[in-house]
């Protein structure tokens, strides 16, 4: 009996890391004006001072968009 919750325990935590691991892992495509494409690894945020979009690439670089020439952004789903 004890075994069997310990086992069921074990399950729980990794069901749950599962899912928390995957939350934080959200990765979007931008496509510009002029068709270039970027993937954030992150979701982009928006500075309405300035009109730009501003992420971090896979490559771990800033990136800054301005809204006008960003023709898509739609998030990744893996």
């Amino acid at each position: 009996m004890m075994q069997r919750h310990l086992c069921l325990t074990f399950l729980v935590l990794i069901l749950c890391s599962t899912l928390l691991a995957g939350c934080g892992s959200n990765r979007y495509v931008l496509v510009t004006s002029d068709y270039g494409i970027h993937v954030a690894s992150g979701k982009p945020r928006l500075d309405p001072k300035n009109d730009t979009y501003s992420f971090r690439d896979e490559t771990g670089s800033e990136v800054v968009i301005p809204r006008a020439d960003l023709k898509q952004m739609r998030e990744i789903r893996d």
